[in-house]
């Protein structure tokens, strides 16, 4: 983050993003949504992010978990949303 930090000095606009990724299903379909939103959050806070890009993959091409899976997902998402705000 020390990167960031001098990067931003000498380019003032510049915007850092942070990124998550790895496989959703274990902790979304797991009930773990609302824990894994506000430990992004935090990180975003800690390193004074501009933003994140989360980049949640699922086993096959379809979300695993039917329409149970993609309700957890979609809760996530409105979570990970409201603690960023």
């Amino acid at each position: 983050m020390r990167a960031s930090r001098y990067l931003r000095e000498r380019n003032p606009e510049l915007k850092v993003l942070g990124r998550v990724s790895g496989n959703a299903r274990t902790a979304l379909l797991s009930g773990r949504g609302t824990e894994v939103a506000a430990t992004i959050a935090a990180m975003a806070r800690r390193y004074g992010l501009d933003g994140i890009e989360v980049a949640l993959e699922w086993d096959g091409s379809k979300i695993t978990g039917g329409a149970h899976g993609k309700q957890r997902l979609t809760a996530f998402v409105k979570v990970l949303f409201i603690i960023v705000l």
